[in-house]
Parts: C-alpha cells; structure tokens; sequence
C-alpha cells in the first residue's frame, strides 16, 4: 500500500497570525481570494470536526460546507492511511503553531478516493482562529502516475523472473490485489485456435472469494459469453454491480453475490492490438473505485499483454530447446559451448556442466579436428559455414556423425548452432556405395573380425523374418532349400572367404513363413593382406521372374486347373458385372452351367439378389478396393454360404463353400448347450436337495440310536444286579452296536459335506498347521512314542478346513495303523510340479497289499476287524472326495508288512 508523505515546522506564536488565516468573515477580500484559491481550505475543531469547508474545497473533493461538517477526519481518510495521519494530528495537537505537510488518501464526495497534498497548522491557541487550519490540493494523477509507473516496473520484474507463465501470472495476480484494494483477480487467455478463452491464474484475497474461485465449474467461455467473453469480443473493459438486476453478463453472479463480490470488472488484454486475454477483477467493497482506475488498467492493457506474450514466447522456445530430439546449442568463438540442450547431453553421454566444461575440440574425432578449426576460423572471420558434418567421440567412446547448421559470429562472439545425428545416414551411405557397386536391392555382410551378419530390411523381408531378427552364418544358411541349393551356397562362401572369389547366383530359399523363394545372390569378398576380411553383397528376390521363366505359356492352364480343383467354388466379373470365369464347383453349388452365365452380367441372371447380402458386400469390395468376407443366406435354393470377394484391377474374383451343414450344426449345438444348461441348473437342485436330505435324514436317524444308547444305559443301570453276564454282554453289544452306527450316519453326513467350500482362501503356513494337527494327538504319540517329522513346508493360498481334515485324517491312520515290534515313525514331505502342490504323508506302520490300493478309498471299506482298528471305513473316502473336489488326487504307495506312504495333490490357483 501507498504511504502517506510528510514534513513539518515550528511556527512563532508572536507572529501575526491575522494575517495568515484571518477570522472568517472580517475582510471580504481575503474571503474572496481564500474562495477563489487552487487550493482547498478546511477548518477543523479540536475535535478534528470539519467546521468550515472553502468553495474551492468542494470543487476539489466534491464535499459543501453542510455536508463536510458531518464527517471527521477519520471518515475523510483512507482506511490504509488513517493510522500515520492520526499520529501526525495527535503531534500537532499537543504543538500549538506547528505545521506539518503529508500526502494521503481522501474520500472524494462520489465515494471514491483521490490523493490530496494537505498543510495542517495548529490555530487552536490563537482567538481568532481557534481551529486547525488545512491547505490541501489533489494530486490524484501525480501520485497515481508514480504509483502505475512503480506497479508497471514491478510486474515487469516479475515476468523476467525464472518463473514458468502460470506462476507468473498468479505473482501478478497477487501484486494486482494488494495494490488496487481488490478481493481476486483472475486471468483468462485465448486458445491457440480462438474458440475459447480459458482461465488460466486466480488469486483470491478472502477465504469466501477463495471457495467461489476453486468450486466454480466455469473453466472457459466461448467468444461473447459471460463477462469475459464479451469483453474479448468488444475489446472494451466490462463492467458488472451486483445491484443492477437487469445486467445479466456475469455467468457466475449468483456465486459472486454469495461470496461478497460487489463489483467485478472484465480489462481486455492487447498485443499488437489484437486480444489475447482478459484480466477480470473483483471488488467486495460498495464504494466506486478511484476514477484513475480506468487510465491505470488501459495502461496494463498492452503493458501485461506484451509481457504474457513475451512470458509465452520465451515459454514455448525453452520447450523446444529443452525437447527438442536434434542437439540445440550455444557456442562462444573460444571453442567452449556456453549453453546446451539435453538432447546434445543424451547423444554425448556428458552431463550439461561437463560439456560447457570442455573445448568442442576436445570430443571431436581426431580424424575431424583441422577441419573444425577450420570451420570455427571461417565463422570468426565472417564466413559462416551454413553445413558442417563431422564426427564426435562420446563419452564411453563411441562416435557419432553430426551435420551442424550455424549462425556467423555475433559482436559478442557467440554463434547459434543446431545439429541433427546422422550417424546412421552415414553408415548406410558408406554401405549403399558398395552395393551400388554390385547393383543389389537387398543387402547383406559378413564381418569375419567381429564374426557378426548383417541384413538389411529388404532382406529381411524377402526371408519374411520379424525386423528385429538377428542373422548369424548357420541360420543364414540353413534357409536355402536342403540339398543342392544349400550345398551349393555354402560352398561359395567359402571359395569367398578363403580364395577371395565373387559370387553371382541363382537359388531357392525357404522363408521364415514357409514360403519357398528364387533368389539372386550377389557377393564380394573384401581382402586385407590376403586375408578375406568381409563379405558384401547383395539379395534379390527373383522369385516372380524365375517362375515366370519355368510357368511361360503353362500359366493360363495351371490357372485353370487349379480353379478346377480347388474345393470352392469360384467365379470373376469384370468391373461392369459380367461373369468372365466360372469353375465346375460354381455349377454344383448355384446350379448354373457355365453356358448360361459366362459373358452374361451377373445381376440379370440373379436379379432375385439385387437387395441380398451379397449385392451389397461385392459393391463395397468394389467401392473400397478391400476384400470382404461374410456369410449369405440365398433362400432360392436355402443354402448357406461363406464367400470372400477379392478386388482386382479388371475386377472381383469371388470365392465361396456351401456351409449350410455346418449353420445347421451350429443351430443344433446351440440348442444342445441351452438343454445342457438347463440340465446343470436342474441337477443343481437336485444336489442341493440330496445334501438337505442328507441332513435331516441323519438328524432323525441319530434320534433313535440316542434312545436306543440311553435307554440301554439305564436298564443295565437299573436292573444290572439281576443280569447275567450274557444279558449284561448283550447290552453292551446294543450299546456298541448304536454308538457305531451313530459315528457312520456323522461320517456319512461329513462325507455329503465334502465339495461345499464355505472357507475363503487364505494364507497357510503348512509348518503351523500339521503343529496344530498334532497337539491334538499328543497323547496317542506319547503312548505309542511316535516320531512325527517335517521340515520346510510351504506357505500356500488355500482352503484352511479342507486341507487340514485331509492331513488329520492320513496323520491319525499312521498312528492307527502302526507296528507292534516298532515305534511308528512318520515324515510328512511337500514338493511343486507345474500346475499342482504334491504332498506325501510317509509312515513305517503294517502296510497294505496293493490288491486293496484303490479299495481303501472306497466309502465303508475297512480291511480290518473293528475289534482290531477302530473306525467306520470313512476317513480315506471323505480326504479322496476333499482332494478331487479341489482339483487334485490321492493316491498310495505301499508294501505290506514295511509301511505306507499317501501322496495327494491340490491344485496350484485354487478359485473355483
């Protein structure tokens, strides 16, 4: 903000002060010439109440005598600037005589603010005067010129910082609100194709203003929309109150008004006078703005809009030469590079301070180094050298051809250069000069020093090889056809290699995609000493040449005969639709003799197919020069056809198969599926009704045996004194016998369970999980001293339940099933095939016969006596069923008498 400008003296109370302010009223002359002054005078109480107001005060600040009475100084006076001038009233009250001059902001009638000059002396101790006494003059259009000119330098300076455009502009933005008193300020600029004016920088003063300016969802206006786009459109400053309801120009009023906005104004910014923004400003205050307002903002007009343009120019050419693929720089006559862009540094493998570092000379190809300096002389001198090419040494020490452009020297010294590589140029130049020599079309080398094959992209196309396919000499070779070409081939290179002979030939070679080609090899050996060093040479496909030679007049035939035999029928028409070939199979097929349509045009003999299928895909090969393919009903005869129709320079050659079988089969498939997808549903129900069966019929089958047990149970309780041994031995067989068949229906209801995955995958730690397994059979293995081990079993994505039921059950049958002369000795193994985890479960129990392998796994299938082993003959039939529901399968390796070992599998992804 503005500051207010003072100074000050001490007046001599003896003085007369008659005659500097004489009493109001006493000497009508003076009166006359105080009313009549430039100046503006004002007398002011001790109260600093305005008392008395000259003419040429109101012509000054637009205030009269009655209505100035009513204001105080501080009313009159800026906000920004009351604090200094109430410090300098408060000094000149408690000095009488003392007079002080300041510069400040004061509230014009029309409320606004204009600068005023003021002398106040302190009269309050003389008698006649008993006031204090201010001179003032307005020195608006001074004071704001020096300010403008002071706000113009500064926006200046901010545009020649090292700030990209956006930053910049909101720097502006900020420095703009600060100095006019405004709540935000935006920018707009213009599109690169002049459809839209698009916000690009706001700077918001207040919090409320800060939310308007981030939520509004008016990012850009077309040419004459809202406030901005008019103002682009007429070239005239915009102007919007938030009073004025008739003016409907600014879009975003509504949220303006809720945000505190008052006033907003809409400044066109020009460059060589045609617009490329606009500078909208808002103000949350009622009072007009200073009248200077205008005349400062024409002046920003051209003075921003040069400085965008300048900010955008100097924007977009740091972009190119910072991305830029072509090597940009500055050099100095001294032979040291003053500014490099980072291609330069890619190309050169120098970072950017390690090549401004360095003399250009030092990295120039030694072989190049007289004719650079050469070249730099010429430019010194005033001969610019408008192409240069030579060669550079990077930094791991490869070397790169570069063709200079240059500027000549500048007074400075300085020289523009831009460069291209051309590395690659260079060295297909120097093999396109060998093998012009030998007038190849594709080319090839063999570089016996490096022992490397090159081929060129013709070559490699008439191999039919992908363009990045590396050839050595073995594969190279082994596409000529095997027998005499290959031998023959192989027996010139090395007549090339070791007695320097050239080669010209005629062979065949199978490309990469099984196509068989005649083709013309060229080659020279180039010899050092004696000594073959390199072989060039060229490759030429001559395959429709030589066929040509051998086909000769049997084309036509061959044509014709294999039209006959092929298995599709075909036909041709020229381009006015006359049917020029028809083969045996188009008889067959569309029932037509080649008497009735050959010379005949093809749309009067089937007019019934003028609006087919078929009409319109022909035409469209026609129109496009594309081949179609498609499948056509022609319902004259009802056959199905699949036909494919080539264009031609004379015509369209059409070929098609009667695949009306197969539509059929396809019609009859699908029906299939959608039977076999009802099936799959019905079965699904009758699954889901089994399982609850299952369950209920278990529940009420336990339900007797539970009264069966107990009532048993008390009868022996009761009456056990008066049993026999024999009738106590037959309760205990009825107890047995229930308690049995009760652990079969639960085994029977968990084997119906199997294959219901109510888990989610998860993460298990196979180490941990046969840990838990085994706590709960701490006792049995202390019993029978069992050792149980395992060691670095994985941790896998799987089904937690599933997975242990099938461990606890092979675990529990080797503690079962164990030796009575050894104690059982259990490991328990994990290893990964490709789509499966393959466990196995290994113990030294009794073993199995291998008769019974597949029996074991058979629901209710025990190989021994209950009395022996206790169980139902479930638990391998429920971890068969486990394993197969996931994916997998069990098997079992045994010998009788030694132990066994269970292997089963689950499948690797298991999501199902």
């Amino acid at each position: 903000m503005p500051h207010i400008k003072t100074h000050g003296s001490q007046l001599n109370m003896s003085d007369n002060i008659s005659n500097v302010v004489p009493e109001v009223g006493q000497d009508i002359r003076f009166r006359k010439l105080i009313e009549n002054s430039h100046d503006g005078i004002m007398l002011l109480d001790k109260d600093l109440k305005v008392v008395y107001r000259s003419s040429s005060a109101e012509r000054i600040d637009g205030w009269n005598t009655a209505d100035g009475s009513k204001q105080t100084m501080n009313l009159l006076i800026h906000p920004g600037d009351r604090e200094q001038v109430q410090l300098l009233l408060d000094e000149l009250l408690i000095n009488p005589g003392l007079s002080k001059t300041c510069s400040f902001r004061s509230r014009h009638f029309d409320g606004h603010f204009i600068w005023v000059e003021s002398t106040f002396t302190n009269f309050l101790a003389d008698p006649d005067v008993n006031a204090i006494v201010c001179n003032f003059r307005d020195i608006s259009e001074k004071e704001n010129s020096e300010q403008q000119e002071t706000l113009l330098s500064e926006i200046s300076l901010i545009f020649n910082e090292t700030l990209g455009l956006n930053e910049s502009l909101h720097k502006v933005l900020a420095r703009l609100v600060d100095f006019g008193d405004f709540s935000g300020a935006e920018f707009w600029l213009i599109s690169a194709d002049k459809k839209k004016i698009n916000n690009v920088a706001r700077f918001a003063k207040t919090e409320k203003l800060q939310d308007f300016v981030n939520l509004s969802e008016i990012k850009s206006f077309a040419k004459g929309e809202g406030l901005v786009g008019i103002a682009w459109e007429t070239n005239k400053t915009q102007y919007w109150y938030h009073k004025d309801n008739e003016n409907e120009i600014f879009k975003r009023a509504g949220a303006a008004k809720k945000a505190g906005l008052k006033r907003a104004y809409a400044l066109p910014l020009v460059y060589n006078e045609e617009i490329i923004g606009v500078l909208a400003l808002g103000v949350d205050a009622e009072d007009v703005p200073y009248k200077w307002f205008i005349t400062l903002f024409e002046n920003l007009s051209s003075r921003i809009g040069a400085e965008i343009k300048r900010k955008q120019l100097e924007q977009e050419l740091n972009q190119i030469f910072n991305f830029t693929p072509d090597i940009l720089c500055i050099t100095n006559t001294d032979g040291y590079f003053k500014k490099v862009n980072p291609a330069m540094s890619v190309l050169l493998e120098y970072d950017e301070q390690e090549l401004l570092s360095k003399s250009f000379i030092d990295i120039v190809h030694p072989h190049d180094k007289e004719k650079s300096i050469t070249k730099l002389k010429n430019i010194i001198a005033g001969k610019p050298t408008h192409y240069i090419e030579n060669r550079y040494i990077t930094k791991s020490g490869k070397t790169k051809w570069l063709a200079w452009t240059t500027t000549g020297a500048s007074e400075q010294g300085i020289v523009y250069c831009a460069a291209k590589d051309i590395t690659y140029k260079k060295e297909l130049e120097e093999l396109l000069n060998k093998a012009t020599t030998l007038a190849r079309i594709g080319s090839w080398e063999i570089d016996l020093i490096n022992e490397s094959l090159y081929w060129s992209d013709i070559t490699k196309e008439i191999h039919e090889v992908e363009p990045d396919f590396e050839p050595d000499i073995e594969t190279a070779v082994n596409f000529y056809v095997e027998g005499y070409n290959r031998n023959t081939i192989t027996q010139l290179m090395e007549d090339s290699i070791k007695k320097g002979k050239a080669t010209d030939v005629e062979l065949q070679i199978v490309t990469a995609k099984g196509n068989i080609k005649w083709v013309r090899v060229i080659g020279e050996a180039e010899m050092v000493n004696g000594e073959c060093i390199k072989v060039v040479g060229s490759f030429q496909d001559i395959d429709a040449r030589k066929k040509a030679e051998i086909a000769g007049k049997k084309a036509l035939e061959e044509r014709n005969t294999i039209l006959e035999s092929i298995g599709d029928a075909f036909f041709a028409v020229d381009k006015n639709w006359v049917v020029t070939y028809w083969n045996n199979m188009a008889e067959k097929v569309l029932g037509r003799s080649k008497s009735e349509i050959i010379n005949h045009n093809l749309w009067e003999v089937y007019s019934d197919s003028i609006d087919s299928e078929s009409y319109k895909k022909y035409n469209q090969a026609l129109e496009t020069n594309l081949a179609v393919h498609f499948e056509d009903y022609y319902s004259p005869v009802k056959k199905w056809y699949e036909i494919s129709a080539y264009p031609a320079d004379k015509g369209l050659s059409v070929y098609f198969k009667d695949i009306t079988d197969r539509k059929l089969s396809d019609i009859r498939l699908r029906e299939l599926n959608e039977s076999l997808q009802k099936h799959m549903k019905e079965l699904a129900i009758s699954n889901m009704e089994l399982e609850q069966f299952a369950y209920v019929a278990s529940h009420d089958l336990q339900e007797p045996l539970r009264m069966v047990t107990s009532f048993m149970t008390l009868l022996e309780k009761k009456y056990g004194d008066i049993v026999d041994n024999q009738g106590r031995q037959y309760i205990y067989f009825a107890v047995d016998g229930a308690k049995r068949m009760r652990q079969i229906i639960l085994d029977l209801l968990e084997f119906s369970r199997v294959g219901r995955m109510e888990d989610d995958l998860e993460e298990i730690n196979f180490n941990k999980l046969i840990n838990e397994i085994l706590s709960l059979y701490r006792k049995q293995i202390e019993e029978v001293h069992a050792s149980v081990s395992f060691d670095n079993l994985p941790t896998l994505q799987i089904y937690r339940t599933p997975t242990r039921q099938v461990l606890q059950n092979l675990i529990s049958n080797s503690l079962k099933y164990h030796s009575e002369d050894r104690d059982p000795v259990i490991n328990i193994s994990f290893k990964e095939t490709k789509k499966h985890w393959q466990f196995a479960v290994k113990d030294n129990g009794i073993g199995i016969d291998a008769e019974y392998f597949d029996k074991i796994f058979i629901i209710f299938q025990r190989l021994h006596n209950k009395d022996e082993y206790s169980g139902t003959g479930m638990g391998l039939a429920i971890a068969k069923k486990i394993v197969e529901s996931l994916g997998g399968k069990i098997w079992v390796e045994s010998v009788k008498g030694k132990g066994s070992t269970f292997h089963f599998t689950l499948l690797k992804n298991n999501k199902s």
